[in-house]
């Protein structure tokens, strides 16, 4: 996630503070943690099997959005 925020600032040609760049990786970090520790709690599944569930989730939902699901 680090190196998106790298890249994104690069493209807009501006660098955060520190202070911003770990407050913004903190946020989306304990966010994606959250998720994926309700996920795991709902399927009764360890976080590594967790994350991958999302993972797909989120491919499907993209393809769905495309009206492309098969």
């Amino acid at each position: 996630m680090g190196s998106y925020f790298e890249w994104t600032q690069n493209i807009q040609e501006f660098s955060w503070p520190i202070e911003k760049f770990r407050s913004e990786l903190d946020s989306r970090m304990e966010k994606a943690f959250s998720h994926t520790h309700k996920v795991s709690k709902k399927y009764k599944v360890d976080l590594r099997t967790a994350a991958f569930i999302v993972a797909v989730e989120r491919v499907a939902k993209a393809f769905e959005m495309r009206g492309s699901l098969v």
